[in-house]
């Protein structure tokens, strides 16, 4: 019988992936290989587009925004209200304690990699590292935690509702 809900099975091959894909450009850092070599030049490139007018910094600011605190933060209180809510206290302990533990990774990660800002970011972060990224990991890590979650609570209170026959 085919699975109704396939997500963790996605997931497995999501999660699997992302940690090739950050595998593959943490062992290029430090080998200084390709994608390190190409980061400064696309910075510099962007740079001078932003300073003849282009918005570019302005855009990478707007697209970065669901990994930052004020998007997450909110995101992952909703998520578990909702999942308390649905009586999936399990799963909106699980939410509020890996999101907790995503930032610490996170964290960990650019205090192990020491990879400092460009220039025009290094005096507004006071984390002061680049890699990785933490609006990045959060976007992909955060937010598909909680729309994992969130969806998994659903699927349950669903099928819990349509037993009873609500």
């Amino acid at each position: 019988m085919a699975d109704p809900w396939p997500a963790p099975r996605l997931l497995r091959a999501g999660v699997v992936a992302g940690l090739l894909l950050f595998a593959v450009v943490s062992i290029d850092y430090e080998v200084r290989g390709p994608i390190y070599a190409a980061d400064q030049p696309i910075q510099d490139a962007m740079t001078h587009l932003n300073a003849t007018g282009w918005p570019i910094h302005l855009v990478g600011k707007v697209l970065s925004q669901p990994g930052g605190a004020p998007v997450d933060f909110p995101l992952v209180v909703i998520g578990a209200i909702l999942c308390w809510r649905w009586r999936q206290r399990g799963l909106a302990a699980w939410l509020v304690g890996m999101a907790i533990f995503g930032a610490l990774v996170v964290q960990a990660l650019k205090l192990a990699f020491h990879r400092p800002l460009p220039s025009p970011f290094d005096q507004h972060d006071h984390w002061g590292y680049a890699f990785p990224s933490g609006h990045t990991m959060a976007a992909t890590f955060t937010v598909g935690l909680v729309l994992f979650l969130v969806g998994a609570a659903w699927q349950r209170c669903r099928v819990h509702y349509a037993d009873v026959g609500i």
